[in-house]
């Protein structure tokens, strides 16, 4: 299944998106920031379910920017970085999701890739247009609920560790196309 993440609107605090599937809404996502924090609140509503996303902090010495995942008011697991030793002074940083008893690790500098199948399954990864810092993400799933449930959680993480800019109004820019896989 194809779904349209289509930003509505960008407040200092907050932003809005409508989930769109086949041209008809059917569902949406607020974010709720704070003053002097990059962290933010994430409510995913769908008429299934409703999706929480809670910034947790740091809960050990490798994992960064934790968030509890609630669904329906139950606890379904955590997204987060985590830190890995690839060298002498060398780091890298993945992002992982535990999800009901299932580990998913993102590969490479994107999504769509083998451990993270099931997830997101656009080889292509994601397409993002950005227009006057309005955020559209353009992602694939399989059509089962929790997939679509995983894809949600994992993009919006993404919109939050990446692009989500608290403080800053929106600015005019010109169009621009990203292509990650």
């Amino acid at each position: 299944m194809k779904v349209l993440l289509k930003q509505k609107s960008k407040e200092l605090y907050t932003a809005d998106f409508d989930i769109i599937k086949d041209e008809n809404i059917i569902g949406n996502v607020f974010v709720q920031g704070r003053i002097a924090s990059m962290e933010a609140r994430t409510t995913i509503k769908l008429p299934t379910a409703e999706i929480i996303m809670e910034p947790r902090g740091r809960a050990s010495r490798n994992q960064y920017r934790l968030y509890n995942i609630t669904i329906n008011n139950e606890e379904h697991g955590y997204i987060y970085q985590r830190k890995y030793k690839v060298g002498f002074l060398a780091w890298e940083y993945k992002h992982v999701l535990e999800y009901d008893g299932s580990e998913y690790i993102e590969e490479g500098n994107g999504i769509g890739t083998s451990k993270l199948d099931g997830m997101i399954k656009n080889e292509n990864g994601y397409e993002l247009t950005i227009y006057n810092d309005m955020y559209n993400f353009d992602v694939e799933c399989s059509e089962e609920n929790d997939d679509l449930y995983k894809t949600l959680i994992y993009t919006m993480y993404k919109y939050l560790i990446a692009y989500y800019k608290p403080g800053q109004k929106v600015t005019k820019s010109a169009q621009k196309i990203y292509f990650k896989g």
